[in-house]
């Protein structure tokens, strides 16, 4: 019989030893399936980190949404698609009349396209006291039309003083893109 022990002993000890290496064996493989899914969970994490990033983003943007489109609506207004000269005398005058001073003649100018703008040049005379005059500068330069003051003269007005003339040579400007520089000749 002791024989027959060995030979039960050694098929016991290969039976354990088979089922430790199958268990040794399971757990190492579960060990790698645990680490690549925290690897996958760490992608993820980062993955919904940058979308959360987005969606503040884009709930920042659609919050701003009335303020950039005011923007834009005031971006027209500085720099029309079209010449809107009624518009660029109306502001004109409104200047003047805010600031206590009197519009004697505004005169237009031929036209200089540029890339993606034209100019309008424009002469404008007014009468009224220096700092009203100043001031209308200055009103000019904020107002709600793009334009670029390149000259200024002051001299005597046609009523005494305090009272002078002020001529200024200006530029309002307009995007180009729907039309063509003929037709935005004046006279044409």
């Amino acid at each position: 019989m002791g024989k027959k022990a060995d030979t039960r002993d050694v098929l016991i000890f290969f039976i354990m030893a088979t089922v430790l290496a199958g268990m040794i064996f399971l757990i190492y493989n579960q060990l790698m399936a645990a680490r690549a899914a925290y690897g996958s969970l760490a992608a993820e994490q980062a993955a919904l980190s940058r979308d959360r990033d987005r969606l503040d983003q884009l709930v920042w943007l659609k919050n701003r949404a009335g303020e950039m489109k005011e923007r834009v609506a005031r971006f027209d207004h500085m720099m029309p698609r079209e010449p809107e000269e009624h518009s660029l005398l109306d502001d004109v005058r409104a200047a003047a009349n805010s600031c206590g001073a009197q519009l004697a003649q505004i005169r237009l100018e031929e036209r200089v396209s540029g890339q993606g703008y034209v100019e309008m040049p424009f002469k404008a005379t007014f009468e009224g006291r220096y700092h009203n005059l100043a001031s209308l500068l200055e009103e000019i330069k904020k107002g709600p039309r793009a334009v670029r003051i390149d000259e200024v003269k002051m001299g005597k007005g046609q009523r005494d003083l305090p009272y002078i003339r002020m001529e200024i040579t200006a530029s309002a400007f307009y995007a180009s893109g729907r039309g063509t520089p003929d037709r935005d000749k004046p006279g044409t």
